[in-house]
């Protein structure tokens, strides 16, 4: 089973959970939904960083997950501009004895929704599609290593 699980405030990271689950023909649900008591072969994970650091509550999902019930994740962001939040989930995930896939996500949004700029957020650019794409893509061909 996949999953896409996502924690977002603007409306960024929803935009490319939905993407990303679309993709494989599927919903993507935001983390207030508990990953199912069957065991889940992937998880595709992500959210926003706020002021340099995942929000609290995705880094308490994270904290959460029971290691026997998630088999592999993989993560993605939405920021401004910063890269390496996710290093602090990864490492988390790892000491719970689950594969993190080595492709990720990190979508560099400039200031789009953020709240204090006025800008609306949850509409991707056609270049930011094509990168979630990309990200998609490279899950898929990671999968295809794991099992080769």
């Amino acid at each position: 089973m996949i999953s896409v699980r996502y924690q977002s405030r603007g409306g960024n990271s929803k935009a490319v959970a939905d993407l990303i689950a679309e993709a494989f023909g599927l919903d993507a649900q935001e983390i207030s939904r508990p990953v199912e008591l069957e065991k889940t072969e992937l998880l595709i994970l992500g959210g926003g960083v706020y002021w340099g650091k995942m929000s609290k509550k995705l880094r308490h999902f994270v904290q959460n997950i029971e290691s026997g019930k998630v088999k592999q994740v993989a993560l993605f962001q939405t920021s401004g501009n910063t890269k390496g939040p996710l290093d602090e989930l990864e490492n988390t995930l790892k000491s719970k004895g689950i594969t993190v896939l080595p492709s990720r996500l990190e979508l560099a949004l400039h200031g789009q929704g953020n709240f204090f700029l006025g800008r609306k957020g949850g509409k991707l650019t056609a270049k930011q599609e094509e990168k979630v794409r990309q990200f998609v893509n490279a899950i898929k061909i990671d999968l295809i290593d794991l099992k080769g």
